[in-house]
């Protein structure tokens, strides 16, 4: 369980120096209204990492934008 643990904050802290290194992160296209760039980027994040839940997040809020509300 502990490694679980370690494992889940390892990817939270790097998640966000891995946005900033590739330009603007998702949720700074999202906050600026840039819903397309932001859904491209998640959208490949989530092919990538898909069992990452920051990312869900993420989609969740791109999927709720564009009223995909199925997904």
């Amino acid at each position: 369980m502990k490694g679980c643990c370690a494992v889940c904050i390892a990817l939270l802290v790097s998640f966000p120096a891995q946005a900033t290194s590739n330009g603007p992160s998702p949720e700074a296209l999202m906050d600026s209204g840039h819903w397309k760039q932001a859904r491209t980027w998640v959208e490949r994040l989530a092919r990538t990492h898909p069992d990452d839940a920051v990312t869900a997040y993420l989609l969740s809020r791109v999927r709720l934008a564009f009223g995909d509300l199925e997904s």
